[in-house]
């Protein structure tokens, strides 16, 4: 499937998020920590085309609903602003949202010192993962200390 950037590049203003999938060997980790390999950074960027930072649209805040566990409510535009932000949607009952963790839980290590943020997101997909203290037990579990917001819908 073809990306059209200029669309993109037009319209983002109007609040469109566009995330791209670009094939890798790698994992989320090693593509941070040792870079994408030269021709496939420069096809990421040719399908998303490159943005001036000062004149970048403003992301939107997280719903006033959500709730949080392991910090308050957070903003893009205070807790936020400057930083490079992961947000890692996961459940609890989802093995391979469970996988990922020790990816997030080094990444928050090797970027301690950096403008740098896990937040994660519990996205229930049933009724019974929509228990509060399910998702509280397993943060602790998990040894999950980054952001997590909910909401139940």
């Amino acid at each position: 499937m073809e990306v059209d950037r200029h669309f993109i590049k037009e319209n983002i203003e109007e609040g469109t998020i566009c995330m791209t999938y670009v094939p890798t060997t790698g994992q989320v980790a090693d593509i941070l920590t040792k870079g994408l390999a030269k021709p496939l950074f420069e096809k990421l960027i040719d399908k998303l085309g490159m943005y001036n930072v000062e004149t970048a649209p403003v992301v939107p805040e997280f719903p006033p609903k959500l709730d949080w566990l392991n910090t308050a409510p957070l903003k893009f535009s205070k807790d936020l602003k400057g930083k490079v932000v992961v947000l890692d949607f996961w459940t609890y009952c989802c093995i391979n949202c469970m996988h990922v963790l020790p990816d997030m839980e080094f990444l928050e290590k090797k970027y301690q010192d950096m403008p740098f943020t896990v937040v994660g997101v519990h996205s229930a997909k049933f009724d019974n993962e929509k228990d509060l203290e399910a998702i509280r037990n397993a943060v602790l579990r998990y040894n999950i200390t980054h952001p997590v917001s909910f909401i139940f819908i």
